[in-house]
């Protein structure tokens, strides 16, 4: 019976030692480990220069945004015109574009404002536009879902074509081809991570054709070509070692007829 005993009290004796060191290895881990924030980064496009090689004419373009990370302001400066162009974007709660207000600062004050208004899905269905202070011209707005295309009627009409991700893909008007771009699948453009929408590409497709170049700008997906009238243009892009673009090559006939650099900005959100 005194043998039992005894390896009782070993037994017990080992038992209390093992929770022992429980006990003080549980105590080399805090209670509360102090877990690093990674911060999540945007880069965005700040800083756009265009460089008409024929004119030699340099325009510089910078981009401001609003609180949600939003094209707010656009500032272009022609550099040899002497031209200043401020457009201020607004939106909407639901984050489409209200307004798109462009306003000619020198060499002589003028504006050109289109307001834009949705059903309840956000599809576009009236656009407003105001030249220069005067009367309101409202152009009604229809969609054809299955083309993912909208029609604008005044007097004749312009048809707007898009793809799954509301990068435009061509315009007519009155039945005649007006701009055609051709994408790149497989390469991302300057908006892949803030998405683009149908306004803009109505806007700098449509109603401004001499902006043409800046749905490269506000594309998700890289652009290979792009055809004004019967004119066609090669586009060729220049990526950094992250792969974003810092450059593109406008190309007629293989001649390099225009050169664009792109400068970025990375925010903690």
């Amino acid at each position: 019976m005194k043998k039992y005993k005894r390896y009782s009290v070993l037994i017990l004796l080992v038992l209390a030692a093992c929770s022992d060191d429980d006990n003080s290895a549980s105590q080399e881990i805090p209670e509360e480990q102090e877990m690093e924030e990674v911060s999540e980064m945007l880069t965005i496009a700040t800083s756009i220069n265009v460089l008409d090689i024929i004119a030699d004419q340099n325009t510089q373009i910078n981009i401001g945004y609003d609180q949600q990370n939003r094209i707010a302001l656009i500032t272009s400066n022609g550099i040899e015109s002497r031209t200043i162009t401020e457009t201020t974007i607004t939106y909407n709660e639901a984050g489409l574009i209200t307004n798109f207000l462009e306003e000619e600062v020198e060499p002589s004050p003028f504006s050109t404002e289109f307001q834009f208004e949705y059903n309840e899905t956000g599809i576009l269905t009236l656009l407003t536009s105001i030249i220069d202070g005067g009367t309101a011209n409202m152009l009604p707005v229809s969609y054809d879902a299955a083309a993912n295309s909208y029609t604008i009627s005044d007097g004749g009409e312009q048809v707007y074509v898009f793809d799954p991700q509301n990068n435009l893909i061509s315009c007519t008007a009155v039945g005649i081809p007006v701009l055609g771009l051709v994408h790149n699948a497989s390469g991302t453009g300057l908006m892949a991570e803030l998405g683009t929408q149908v306004a803009l590409g109505i806007l700098l497709g449509g109603l401004n054709p001499s902006t043409a170049f800046g749905l490269y700008y506000f594309s998700t997906l890289e652009i290979s070509t792009f055809s004004f009238f019967d004119n066609e243009i090669q586009l060729n892009t220049i990526r950094d070692t992250e792969g974003l673009i810092i450059e593109i090559e406008a190309l007629n006939g293989g001649e390099i007829t225009s050169r664009t650099t792109i400068t970025y900005e990375t925010i903690e959100l």
